[in-house]
């Protein structure tokens, strides 16, 4: 454990180019499984990696423990995010239950209580939709195990503007209903174990 109350990393720590941290931005959807699947890709990546924006399909309240959780398991900063907050590396922002989450031209945090989206608030697709319009080709979409389709049409839009796109296997998925999607979409650069996912970010950021 380090002097910050965080647990030292002791895993394999990817060397990450400065210029990547500045000017890609990583998205993540999950339901079902969720928790466990972000955990461990999260664990995984360094603590100079570019920002991150979390939807895990949760209650009000359970996606602030969440983030507490993930917090002092990383290298970096993990909260729940608030309205206003910056974007930036070295940061993941867990969307808070109830409400959507996007990014605006500023590179803050808007959240809304908009319609659900997929029958979820908050919604990946809203989310990525929003990154997509912000950061074109330097996206990152990643589409975790979990029922149902969201983040699908969100992998859509971010290949649409030469982002890169990855699913959850199936083998790895406690519900392969969200990944599953997203890959028929035709939009999915890669599909892979969740033990890889983090391997496969940071090829995607440098």
């Amino acid at each position: 454990m380090t002097a910050t109350g965080k647990i030292k990393e002791t895993v394999l720590d990817f060397p990450l180019k400065q210029r990547s941290a500045s000017t890609k931005v990583i998205s993540m959807a999950a339901s079902t499984g969720g928790p466990q699947a972000i955990t461990q890709i999260l664990q995984n990546l360094p603590s100079n990696i570019p920002p991150i924006l979390i939807v895990q399909h949760m209650p009000r309240d359970f996606t602030r423990y969440f983030a507490e959780a993930l917090d002092y398991s990383c290298k970096f900063d993990v909260k729940e995010a608030r309205e206003g907050d910056r974007v930036k590396a070295g940061l993941a922002l867990v969307a808070p239950g109830g409400f959507h989450m996007v990014v605006t031209r500023a590179k803050k945090v808007h959240l809304t209580v908009d319609p659900p989206v997929n029958y979820v608030r908050p919604s990946a697709d809203v989310l990525m939709f929003s990154l997509s319009e912000i950061y074109g080709s330097n996206n990152v979409g990643v589409v975790l195990t979990g029922m149902g389709a969201d983040g699908a049409k969100g992998i859509r839009a971010i290949k649409k503007k030469g982002g890169t796109t990855i699913a959850q296997d199936e083998k790895t998925s406690v519900v392969f209903s969200m990944p599953k999607v997203a890959f028929q979409t035709g939009c999915v650069d890669t599909v892979v174990s969740v033990e890889l996912i983090s391997r496969e970010i940071m090829k995607a950021c440098n």
